[in-house]
């Protein structure tokens, strides 16, 4: 998961994405956050463009949102890279609690 976010904003930035915004994907209804292009709902990054705010892209496809310019689009993130490790951990130790019932 560290692996694909991290090479996937990279490839944000690489093609020229300039512009990033905290969202806790979270608290929006489940269909407001899904991929225009493949329905996968959204839980730690996307991707917008000023032309739509409203559709997303994952980061598979944000290249695919729409034509306008990667200087028009938006970086949506829920962590940053260095809160996935403490994250992970987190999540790892509930599931181990979870099942020592």
């Amino acid at each position: 998961m560290i692996k694909f976010e991290r090479v996937h904003r990279k490839a944000l930035l690489d093609w020229g994405v300039t512009e990033a915004d905290f969202v806790e994907f979270e608290h929006q209804e489940e269909d407001l956050r899904q991929c225009t292009i493949c329905n996968t709902t959204l839980f730690v990054s996307a991707v917008s463009c000023l032309c739509d705010k409203k559709r997303l892209a994952c980061l598979r496809h944000f290249k695919q949102l729409c034509d306008c310019s990667a200087q028009m689009h938006v970086f949506k993130y829920r962590y940053t890279i260095d809160e996935f490790p403490t994250l992970l951990r987190n999540v790892k130790a509930i599931a181990e609690t979870a099942y020592d019932d």
